[in-house]
C-alpha cells in the first residue's frame, strides 16, 4: 500500500469521510435543504396497503401494521385461515345478515392473531389499518390491549369506531401530513 493510500485509509478510520471531495461538497449543500423523508407513519400506512395486497377476499383488500415503540410487531391482511379454502379459489362465501364475506379472516384479527401465536405483545401497541375496524375486530382490538388505532378509509358501518372511542381508544384518520411516499 502506498504512503498515500495509507494516509487516507488512515483518515477513514478516524471518523472522516470516505466521500470524495465533490460529493462531499455537495453533501453539504444539500443541509440547508429540507429532507424530502416520508414520517414514521406514513411508512406503516405504507406497509398496511402493501400487505392489504396480500389478501384473497375478492370483495375487500384490507391490511393491517401493529407497531409498538416506532417498531412493526405485526403483519396482517384479509384471507382465510391456514389451510382453509380461499375466496380466490372458491369465490366469496356470502352471509345475508351481515351482508358480507365470511371465509375471509378480517385483516385486524389476522395481525392480532400472529402476534398471539408467536407471543408478542400487543399491550399498548399502535394498529394502522386501511379501513377501519368492524364490531367484531373492534372487540378484538379492546381485548388485545391495543391503545389506538389510525385507519386509511371508513368501513361502511361506523360501530367499530364507535366501540372503540367509547372504550377510549384514541382512533384517527390517516392524514398524511408527513410525506409522500413515492
Amino acid at each position: 500500500m502506498s504512503m498515500n493510500g495509507a494516509k487516507n485509509l488512515l483518515k477513514r478510520q478516524k471518523g472522516a469521510s470516505p466521500l470524495s471531495t465533490a460529493q462531499e461538497k455537495e453533501s453539504q449543500k444539500s443541509l440547508g435543504k429540507k429532507w424530502d423523508r416520508p414520517s414514521r407513519e406514513a411508512c406503516l400506512m405504507e406497509t398496511a396497503k402493501i400487505w392489504a395486497k396480500r389478501g384473497t377476499c375478492l370483495r375487500a383488500e384490507v391490511g393491517s401494521v401493529l407497531e409498538k415503540g416506532g417498531r412493526i410487531i405485526s403483519l396482517g391482511y384479509v384471507g382465510s385461515s391456514p389451510g382453509a379454502d380461499h375466496c380466490l379459489d372458491k369465490g366469496c362465501l356470502m352471509d345475508k345478515n351481515i351482508k358480507g364475506c365470511v371465509r375471509g379472516t378480517h385483516s385486524e384479527i389476522n395481525v392480532i392473531g400472529f402476534a398471539a401465536r408467536y407471543g408478542i405483545s400487543t399491550e399498548g401497541s399502535t394498529l394502522y389499518v386501511t379501513v377501519s375496524p368492524c364490531l367484531g375486530c373492534s372487540q378484538a382490538i379492546l381485548a388485545s390491549g391495543i391503545k389506538k388505532v389510525v385507519y386509511l378509509k371508513k368501513y361502511r358501518d361506523l360501530s367499530g369506531i364507535e366501540n372503540l372511542e367509547r372504550n377510549n381508544i384514541i382512533v384517527e384518520e390517516f392524514l398524511n401530513k408527513g410525506g409522500e411516499i413515492k
